[in-house]
């Protein structure tokens, strides 16, 4: 077996010297190389083989199955063995040219004495880019005493080998610390944005190794001016640089549970007031696999707009964060550069929900402890924050997953087996509907209809009820509002659910 550059997988049988790819399952050559028994990938693209009896390598096109050359002598002749390949190169899919791109957050302290840094020392924006590694005065950005910015990089910053960043800082009298006039800054790093981890303190410009934050990968990093910087505007920040470049921000691995039911969905408008255009409006499109492309592929919810959606199974509250809810900005910007803001809520039943967090497009994900000590939950309501967005349409749903999965639905059964039944016709319905529903045993039994904030509307069913007996009675929703109402069926041991549309 072997790995080419371009991803494939390819067994070499050596009975009959053919090559398949086993990742189309559709690509085979043959060569006259009798006996391979090991292959390996050169930093080319080239397959390199090793044949049982011979003492050269042979060195074979995988595109055309050409063999090009067997000049390359191994200096034994090889038996039963095998060859083994790793990296080759570099990744194609590092940026070696990477550096900080946007500012997330600038909270610019003072000068020792007390008045505001210079104007000219006071534009976060210098940070960005490549470094100016110069002395010209408005190049770079004073933090001021205690003064701090958090920065985004272009892509993944990778923890490899030795330091990884380096942070370069102006001081025109030179680079050299302990002189009376050190200006230094403690480094923090983040994976997601979210929470960060010290990583060193440095002095002027200075290199950090991410492995002493604990990390993997980055994508931002805080400089904080600290109290051992004497100079009277802080610490000066020039620029950020991936001194190995950077790349794709890994994926989540994720199962295949996504949000699969429309629920209700409340559009809000645009922050002028005006209707949100119509290609942002179906609804339709939180459900499933998000697309994750700038393309006009989710559902926008506007100012006072909401999406409460339901999975086919439990999403089940493991460690970690459980769900990622998938925004779309065009152009992918951080949080900071274009504010879109949703408060996330979830919910066992469909009737209850508990708040878990407000997030954005980088910060994405939910932790289902944060809402409560749930085993599981069966929806989640996305509802835009109005507060905290301030783009013209608000918080665009492309869809939502269920990291690790969805497990079969536990359901609201209490009792083993669940025999109580209730059902809706028509449904929707204008106003006026029937109800059925039969209970297992006899019992006390309530049948009550809820709108979607679990508020009581009506309770329509309250005596007792023979086991095993249809009943049917009507619900006249003609005075509520439009929208997606439970109704709630309770029998002795079991608890069961049905939904109706009122539709005008």
């Amino acid at each position: 077996l072997v790995f080419t550059n371009d991803g494939s997988l390819w067994i070499i049988n050596r009975i009959d010297d053919t090559f398949r790819n086993l990742s189309d399952g559709v690509s085979t050559f043959s060569v006259s190389l009798p006996n391979i028994n090991g292959a390996a990938t050169l930093a080319d693209g080239t397959l390199i083989v090793s044949n049982d009896g011979s003492s050269s390598f042979n060195l074979i096109d995988p595109a055309s199955g050409e063999v090009l050359a067997t000049t390359i002598s191994a200096g034994i002749t090889f038996g039963n063995g095998d060859l083994a390949s790793g990296c080759v190169g570099s990744d194609p899919g590092i940026d070696t040219d990477c550096f900080a791109f946007e500012v997330v957050e600038f909270n610019q302290g003072l000068q020792t004495n007390g008045q505001a840094v210079a104007l000219n020392r006071s534009d976060e924006n210098q940070a960005l880019g490549e470094p100016d590694r110069s002395n010209a005065v408005g190049g770079f950005v004073s933090l001021g005493v205690e003064g701090s910015i958090t920065l985004q990089f272009e892509g993944a910053v990778f923890n490899l080998p030795g330091n990884d960043i380096k942070i370069y800082e102006t001081s025109f009298s030179g680079n050299n610390c302990g002189q009376g006039d050190d200006e230094s800054a403690d480094i923090e790093l983040s994976s997601d944005g979210v929470t960060f981890f010290y990583a060193a303190t440095i002095c002027r410009d200075g290199e950090v190794d991410i492995a002493a934050a604990g990390l993997n990968y980055v994508t931002q990093i805080r400089i904080t001016s600290t109290a051992g910087t004497t100079t009277p505007d802080g610490y000066d920040v020039d620029g950020v640089e991936a001194i190995n470049g950077c790349g794709s921000i890994p994926g989540i691995e994720t199962g295949d549970c996504y949000a699969s039911e429309l629920v209700e969905y409340v559009q809000g408008t645009k922050s002028n007031g005006s209707p949100i255009d119509l290609i942002r409006t179906n609804p339709l499109q939180a459900l499933g696999e998000p697309e994750r492309t700038d393309q006009f592929v989710f559902v926008t919810l506007g100012y006072e707009g909401s999406l409460t959606l339901g999975f086919n199974g439990g999403v089940p509250n493991e460690a970690g964060d459980d769900i990622e809810v998938v925004e779309t900005s065009f152009g992918t910007p951080g949080c900071a550069a274009y504010r879109e803001y949703a408060d996330i809520y979830v919910s066992v039943d469909g009737l209850t929900f508990y708040f878990a967090s407000t997030i954005c497009k980088a910060n994405r994900f939910v932790d289902i402890s944060d809402a409560g000590a749930f085993d599981f939950i069966n929806y989640v309501r996305i509802v835009n924050n109005d507060e905290e967005t301030t783009t013209p349409d608000a918080f665009d749903v492309d869809g939502v997953v269920a990291i690790h999965n969805c497990v079969e639905m536990p359901g609201l059964v209490i009792s083993n087996e669940q025999l109580s039944e209730v059902q809706v016709a028509p449904n929707p319905t204008v106003g006026p509907t029937n109800i059925s529903f039969h209970v297992a045993a006899e019992a006390l039994t309530t049948l009550e209809v809820y709108n979607m904030n679990g508020v009581l509307v009506e309770t329509i069913f309250h005596q007792n009820a023979h086991g095993n007996q249809e009943y049917r009675v009507e619900f006249d929703g003609s005075n509520l509002p439009h929208g997606l109402y439970i109704v709630k069926l309770t029998s002795k041991n079991e608890v069961a659910i049905n939904r109706v549309m009122i539709h005008r």
